[in-house]
């Protein structure tokens, strides 16, 4: 799973980057949610979804991995249910101009993004709950919890204390 949202997120930052470099009227003009001009909006979510990205391929831990692409995948559910309830017609411009270049509808298109959103949405979420199943089940943590005296941060070892703990009556 983490694997195919690192490459969605990927080539989603890549569709925004291309936009930006072929400049255009559309990046002035203000996202219809935020009112922020679309090209400021691009370039932002085109860096989160890069950095997101890079963390999915570099970081070891995968219970951060899955957390950070169900809390991104949620902000994408969020907007385009926000951009759907409000009535916005021009669509989402998730992928800045290269949607309206793709040999596509734009009613398909949209619903390839809603179910590329409730993909790394749900299954991040599903993700990170086996991710903390499979961590809780062997006993040992791997978001925060220190497995012994020196992990804790406490300068001894596990050995150390043991022998102490033993003569005492």
């Amino acid at each position: 799973m983490l694997v195919s949202a690192a490459v969605i997120l990927l080539l989603t930052a890549a569709a925004k980057l291309v936009t930006l470099f072929m400049g255009g009227s559309v990046l002035r003009a203000p996202d219809p949610l935020l009112g922020l001009p679309t090209g400021w909006v691009l370039v932002g979510v085109a860096v989160v979804e890069l950095v997101v990205a890079g963390a999915v391929w570099r970081l070891r831990d995968q219970q951060i991995s899955c957390l950070l692409v169900a809390m991104l995948g949620a902000q994408f559910v969020a907007y385009r249910a926000a951009l759907a309830l409000g009535g916005f017609s021009q669509g989402c411009p998730c992928l800045g101009r290269l949607g309206d270049r793709l040999p596509i509808s734009p009613l398909a298109l949209d619903r390839l993004l809603w179910f590329a959103a409730i993909w790394l949405l749900l299954g991040g979420a599903v993700a990170l709950w086996a991710a903390t199943r499979e961590t809780s089940a062997h006993g040992c943590g791997k978001v925060g919890q220190a497995t012994g005296l020196k992990e804790a941060g406490t300068g001894l070892s596990n050995a150390a204390v043991a022998p102490a703990a033993e003569e005492q009556p």
